[in-house]
């Protein structure tokens, strides 16, 4: 009204007679309880602050047809009215537009009217609400700004849905397609069953488009059905949602967020409020209302500058240049946390310093006396539990454990520590679409924090939000040292194994009665014992077992012996036998210097490359950690090599944590790698002698703290005392 009246001054100076009234009609609905109070203060408003007069044509068009309005507008026109004001919705609009155009007279709108936007160019229609597009660019941007990851849109009709068309083409625009539940309003007032549904899906963002008036019996629903928890949000999409009194609801720990575009801050907006409530009790009274009373109060104000900032309109009739305030129901009351400008639609401007004692608009208010729960996976030295007999409960420990306890100390909040019960450090799973770990404790809001030695990515960057890394480090190998052991009494059997000298043995008894009994058989092998008797009644043969036995021996040795075989079978038999151990000393002595070599070989791999080019020594990492998905997202073909052997390798070389890869190398003999952090095998090479570090970094990445993505306030506060801790 008020902006309204300044036309009408321009106009009115424009007649150059102040003694001609200025006659406006105005259309307007009693549902707006204070409709009346507007339009008689704009009458006093006009008459106290310019020289002219004004002469009102008031029609309450409730529930009027098109036909009737349409005679009525006609009848205030036949008076000669300078514009219209109103009327207040787009059922009753079309007609008295359509008039107006046609007169071309006047007509100032006030409520949001998307058809402004496919209108021809025009100067006699003027709309006092924000341009629709660039409203909606507003609430896109607040859900920009917000990171939302997804959220649940209610809306009432066609008409609400209309509004949030840029918060739903923002989404199509995302380089990442994130889910979203559109669901429409019961025509009822019982919500408890879609809300129950928004409830069971786990969805925490939810943005409500609908009257003002509706907006309190919804959201005392929700607090009905426990859905004013932490981290939960509500974004309120209606400009007047900042009048509406919350302050009632119980166990609001919600954030709710809304825009404004008066400021109650200013001097003009405190002074118009205070008049309406004046006349407003004035006007209650069934006595006669002073004049003077009026005047008075009216008087102290000041009609300096225009409640909604400055107007200017485009050639379509449609305001643009304006602002709007972020606001966030904090403490019982709404805050005043960042602002919009429709010259810099992409952004909001955030408001978070200490002398307004403003926050950001996801803050979680820690001075609730909240338990800050904190997730965290088992490792030395970061997370060690044990149990304490005394109060029968486990109790935590280690680095990432004294982390935590130091910044709670300096931010003044409780914390308690659980362990992820699948023992993950999180990672993503495209099949099903969806996180395990730490990662998806943060995401399900079972948990405010998650620690350990959980490595910043950019994958779980997109899911959670992080600290500043508290450790850098990057991935390198996990190797067994070369031990040199003092060679043991049969020290000489280790070059062959136990199988080859069972079969010796066994060829040698073998071998020796069949020469024995090959020897036997021939003629060649029967001797006279006295070679001057031509005539011997006996012979004699001297291959008796023992020397059968020691012939074999002999050769083996390769030693020889004094009596060798005569007869052309026993000779046969003998030099098969002396292949057969000519090929077995030569190995024997072949294996026995590679041996002792092997006992004063260092490690047989140097680097990653040396690890990637051979198929001996297995490798592996922890199955869906960070290690695994560096090796499997990455665009180096060594690495690409590497994932590939450790995912055909059968049986699987990846391991369900480090302690596991660290006992694997111990216990392999050499026979495998495990790839895991720096910090870690430097931690494990303190504690154990027998392992070593092969080759540098393959990459640099950090430990941090995980978060939900809306604690941001808490994530700065932690980066800053966490430096102040390592200070």
């Amino acid at each position: 009204m008020k902006q309204f009246v300044m036309l009408l001054c321009f106009a009115a100076a424009c007649i150059g007679n102040t003694d001609i009234p200025v006659d406006i009609g105005i259309l307007y609905s009693d549902e707006d309880p204070i409709a009346d109070i507007a339009i008689r203060h704009m009458e006093v408003r006009f008459k106290l602050f310019t020289n002219y007069s004004i002469n009102t044509h008031v029609v309450n068009v409730k529930d009027m047809g098109s036909c009737t309005v349409e005679n009525i507008v006609c009848d205030i026109i036949e008076k000669g009215i300078y514009g219209i004001i109103g009327p207040p919705s787009e059922p009753t609009n079309l007609i008295v537009q359509s008039v107006s155009e046609k007169l071309e007279l006047p007509q100032l709108q006030t409520f949001w009217n998307p058809a402004m936007n496919d209108a021809d160019n025009r100067t006699q229609i003027l709309n006092l609400y924000p341009d629709a597009n660039m409203l909606g660019k507003a609430w896109a941007t607040l859900i920009k700004e917000m990171r939302w990851r997804s959220y649940v849109l209610l809306y009432e009709d066609d008409e609400s849905l209309l509004q949030a068309q840029e918060i739903l083409k923002f989404r199509r625009e995302a380089a990442d397609d994130f889910p979203i539940m559109i669901r429409k309003l019961l025509p009822d007032s019982d919500q408890s069953t879609l809300l129950k549904e928004i409830k069971v899906s786990k969805q925490i963002h939810v943005i409500l488009v609908c009257r003002s008036d509706r907006i309190l019996d919804i959201l005392k629903q929700a607090e009905t059905i426990n859905m004013f928890e932490d981290y939960r949000s509500y974004v309120l999409m209606s400009l007047d949602a900042h009048t509406i009194d919350i302050s009632g609801l119980k166990n609001n720990s919600a954030n709710i967020t809304t825009l404004r575009m008066i400021s109650t801050n200013k001097n003009s907006v405190r002074n118009v409020i205070r008049d309406w409530e004046f006349m407003e009790e004035q006007f209650q009274r069934p006595t006669k209302i002073d004049p003077e009373t009026i005047k008075r109060p009216l008087t102290s104000g000041i009609l300096s500058d225009l409640l909604t900032g400055t107007i200017e309109f485009d050639g379509f009739g449609r305001r643009k240049n304006f602002k709007l305030q972020i606001l966030d129901f904090y403490n019982g009351r709404y805050r005043h946390t960042g602002d919009w400008s429709s010259e810099d639609p992409d952004h909001i401007k955030p408001l978070a310093t200490p002398s307004n004692d403003t926050v950001y608009i996801t803050d979680m208010n820690l001075q609730k006396g909240i338990i800050v729960r904190v997730a965290a996976k088992e490792g030395e030295p970061y997370v060690m539990s044990t149990y304490n007999n005394d109060t029968g409960q486990i109790e935590f420990e280690g680095y990432a454990v004294d982390l935590i306890d130091e910044i709670s100390k300096l931010l003044k909040f409780s914390y308690e520590f659980y362990l992820v019960p699948d023992k993950k450090y999180g990672n993503y799973d495209p099949k099903i679409k969806n996180w395990n770990g730490l990662i998806r404790e943060i995401i399900d809001r079972r948990a405010h924090l998650a620690i350990c030695d959980l490595t910043i990515t950019h994958e779980r960057g997109r899911a959670v939000d992080f600290s500043m890394p508290f450790m850098t480090l990057g991935i390198s190998i996990l190797y067994s040292k070369a031990t040199r052991k003092m060679p043991g009494l049969f020290a000489f059997t280790d070059p062959l194994s136990q199988d080859i000298w069972l079969c010796m043995a066994t060829a040698y008894l073998i071998m020796s009665i069949i020469i024995y009994i090959t020897a036997r058989l021939t003629p060649s092998e029967w001797e006279n014992p006295h070679p001057c008797d031509n005539n011997p009644q006996e012979l004699e043969n001297i291959w008796t077992f023992k020397n059968s036995f020691w012939l074999t021996l002999g050769s083996i040795m390769a030693q020889g012996c004094d009596i060798l075989p005569k007869g052309l079978s026993t000779r046969m038999i003998t030099s098969m036998w002396w292949f057969f151990s000519l090929i077995i000393t030569a190995s024997y002595t072949a294996n026995l210097a590679a041996f002792l070599t092997n006992e004063r070989m260092g490690p047989t791999i140097e680097s990653y490359e040396d690890l990637a080019k051979q198929s001996l020594i297995k490798y592996g990492c922890v199955e869906g950690g960070a290690t695994a998905t560096f090796f499997r997202d990455s665009n180096v073909s060594t690495f690409q090599k590497m994932w590939r052997t450790m995912a055909s390798t059968e049986p699987r070389v990846f391991q369900a944590s480090n302690k596991d890869g660290v006992k694997k190398v111990k216990t392999s003999k050499r026979m495998y790698a495990f790839l895991m952090e720096s910090s870690q095998i430097e931690y494990e090479r303190e504690r154990d002698c027998e392992l070593t570090q092969v080759g540098s970094w393959l990459d640099t990445k950090g430990y941090g703290i995980a978060m939900p993505i809306i604690l941001k306030s808490m994530h700065a506060e932690c980066n800053e005392k966490y430096i102040d801790i390592m200070r």
